[in-house]
């Protein structure tokens, strides 16, 4: 229900090409939901302040802003039949980057795959 409000609101701006049209959208991608952003905002929650909250998350937003500038821009430059094979080995990469996270997270002992979890006493 969120995610067509938004793009009910994105979707006239999607058909201009100026500098305005990319500032809104870019605002509204912030509201979409993101497993990276997620993440941030559970560092910045731990985070001692309000302050220390603040800063971590205009760090994270900065940090995150010239890969996607860069990103936005290559696609472009990228032929249309690179950009096809691109999106339809998404899924397939994240699959893949899915199932690396559940093997390294059982600790099969796997040297750099799925390192043993260390069983001593680390904490009294």
């Amino acid at each position: 229900m969120v995610v067509s409000g938004l793009r009910k609101v994105a979707a006239p701006w999607m058909r201009k090409p100026n500098v305005s049209a990319r500032m809104v959208l870019g605002s509204i991608n912030g509201l979409l939901p993101c497993g990276l952003v997620y993440a941030a905002g559970a560092g910045s929650a731990a985070a001692g302040s309000l302050g220390e909250s603040v800063a971590y998350m205009t760090v994270f937003g900065l940090g995150t802003q010239p890969m996607m500038l860069g990103l936005s821009m290559a696609g472009r430059a990228l032929p249309l039949r690179w950009r096809t094979g691109i999106q339809g080995s998404v899924p397939w990469t994240l699959g893949l980057v899915g199932v690396l996270l559940i093997v390294r997270g059982l600790g099969l002992g796997i040297p750099y795959l799925s390192p043993a979890v260390a069983t001593g006493s680390c904490c009294h």
